[in-house]
């Protein structure tokens, strides 16, 4: 997929959201990216949020009758509520995925505008990625961690921000554990 079309198949799938009063926040491998530490991927996953669940229901049935071949997961496990996996025109993969816990909202909706090529999109915050990866696990998640922890490991702000965000998530130990760790 070349750039253009990512460009495009990101605004459109913003505007699909905007249509329907979903507020979404880019997470995952490209927002690992977004914050300085370049991962390969090949899909883009938002976490997306409605004040009234109707009006996700109403998104998630609007996308699967668009995009009819899209694959719909109605009940997951971990820190997914539910998630729709639609690929849009060009070839991208987007993931939709609805928040289990209040805390991934609270991310979502204090994420920052980020600047895409001319398009502005809500990043998850750098903080919140490292402690949602921390969170998640695995070995994938704790690499992301691990690399995204260096972009701020000299600035003793963030830093402790992390540690409080780590210690609401039940993740202080495996911070402390990657704060300690040699590099």
């Amino acid at each position: 997929m070349r750039y253009r079309e990512f460009l495009a198949a990101l605004r459109k799938a913003q505007k699909e959201a905007a249509q329907h009063g979903v507020q979404l926040c880019l997470i995952g491998g490209m927002a690992v990216s977004v914050w300085g530490t370049p991962r390969a991927t090949n899909d883009v996953d938002f976490l997306i949020w409605h004040p009234d669940r109707t009006g996700l229901d109403r998104f998630f049935r609007a996308l699967r009758e668009a995009y009819p071949e899209s694959d719909y997961f109605p009940i997951t496990e971990g820190m997914i509520a539910r998630s729709l996996r639609v690929a849009y025109p060009g070839g991208l993969h987007i993931n939709w995925i609805e928040p289990r816990y209040g805390w991934q909202v609270e991310m979502l909706q204090r994420a920052p505008l980020i600047q895409i090529g001319r398009t502005a999109l809500p990043v998850i915050d750098v903080v919140d990625l490292i402690a949602m990866k921390l969170k998640a696990g695995g070995a994938k998640g704790d690499a992301d961690a691990s690399n995204l922890f260096q972009t701020i490991r000299g600035q003793p702000t963030l830093v402790q921000r992390l540690q409080d965000v780590a210690s609401r998530l039940r993740v202080d130990r495996k911070l402390t554990r990657l704060i300690h760790a040699k590099r």
